[in-house]
């Protein structure tokens, strides 16, 4: 957004590219959407109604905004404002999934607006936690949730759009006509590139270090792993008559070691252009990073990472993890030095299996993330 302010202030515009579809593509067309999604959850109130019963004023206000710094060109303000619309939507389902829904037990964190978001007023944001609660919603989301668990397949396409695949698409295969079908099938093919494979990874490491609800990895099925293969017995579970009981292991970080982490990665300042705002990612109040796209987890797993836990972790979690960011940057770098490709392929290999025993991927995920891994030297 910083780009975006300077030029509004310099009176410049940026011109949106389309391809011959008439769908938005390029640099000026993310900023433009980023900015949009800005906008809609800034200016719009945090309110239970539909689109349509938005105030005109308000949808004018964003139109205007937006039309200041770029060039829109093709759908305009319609499709500007229907930009607008689904991310205003978006946006109330990740709070109603990320800040209500797992807490409607926890009254006192539900009574003011999470940390991350604090242009919401607290008028607003009692009333949209209440519409969150109510039965009415409460069978419409198991109703949208039934419908979700029949998707088979789901597309892997980030934020670029079909548009941007059928671009990609169009300077790797010159030539070739892309129909609907081919979009399709590679809207939904795993991706097993660097990035993603870094991102993974990174997901993985900073789920169970915060342990985040449905991102970590200390699990009972990584616990019993240990059990096949004989190996950790102080941390293999223990059953009672009630529960099983998972023992603490030297990844495990307490509540103020959490904070202490959040806080690093909350007070880190990087140069204007080296990735978003660290700030806007980080929950202090549920101690928890949100929202990581894929540079987000290339700069954390290049940078920052290593610094962020090197005083709350001990020695073998701690070393392991930043040999693991020490990889990842090594053949992310510009120029790779083919000759060092072998040593870094035997050292990840060797390195990664006490990775395994200190972050306790589950052995399914570990060995898919272990053979991507090894697909790039192959590619390489």
């Amino acid at each position: 957004m910083p780009r975006v302010v300077k030029r509004k202030l310099q009176k410049l515009r940026s011109i949106v590219e389309y391809n011959k579809r008439g769908k938005g593509i390029g640099q000026a067309h993310s900023e433009m959407q980023s900015y949009i999604g800005v906008l809609a959850r800034s200016r719009v109130p945090l309110v239970d109604m539909k689109w349509a019963q938005i105030p005109k004023d308000i949808k004018e206000q964003i139109w205007e905004a937006v039309d200041i710094a770029f060039v829109v060109g093709q759908g305009g303000k319609n499709s500007v404002l229907a930009s607008a619309a689904k991310k205003w939507k978006d946006f109330k389902s990740t709070l109603t999934r990320h800040y209500i829904l797992p807490y409607t037990n926890d009254k006192e964190r539900l009574s003011q607006p999470p940390e991350t978001y604090k242009f919401i007023e607290k008028a607003q944001w009692d009333a949209f936690v209440a519409s969150r609660l109510s039965k009415d919603f409460e069978s419409v989301h198991s109703q949208h949730a039934q419908i979700r668990e029949k998707l088979e397949y789901n597309h892997r396409l980030s934020r670029k759009g079909y548009a941007g695949l059928e671009d990609q698409l169009e300077e790797t295969m010159p030539g070739v006509e892309i129909d609907r079908s081919t979009l399709w099938k590679r809207a939904r093919q795993d991706k097993h590139d660097v990035m993603h494979i870094e991102k993974n990874v990174c997901d993985s490491i900073i789920g169970t270090l915060l342990e985040i609800p449905g991102k970590n990895k200390d699990g009972i099925a990584a616990r019993l792993d240990l059990l096949n293969m004989r190996v950790k017995a102080d941390l293999q579970p223990e059953y009672g008559e009630r529960r099983t009981r998972l023992p603490p292991g030297p990844w495990n970080l307490s509540r103020a070691e959490k904070r202490e982490v959040c806080n690093s990665f909350y007070g880190m300042k990087v140069p204007e252009g080296y990735s978003s705002n660290i700030k806007n990612l980080v929950s202090l109040q549920d101690s928890r990073l949100l929202g990581l796209k894929s540079h987000d987890c290339h700069t954390l797993m290049q940078q920052l990472l290593p610094v962020a836990i090197r005083s709350v972790l001990e020695k073998p979690a701690r070393y392991a993890i930043t040999r693991l960011c020490f990889f990842f940057n090594a053949i992310c770098a510009k120029t790779v030095d083919v000759s060092k490709l072998d040593k870094l392929e035997e050292d990840v290999v060797g390195r990664i299996v006490p990775i395994h025993f200190i972050l306790f991927i589950p052995r399914k995920e570990f060995n898919n993330h272990l053979a991507k891994i090894k697909e790039l030297f192959v590619r390489y």
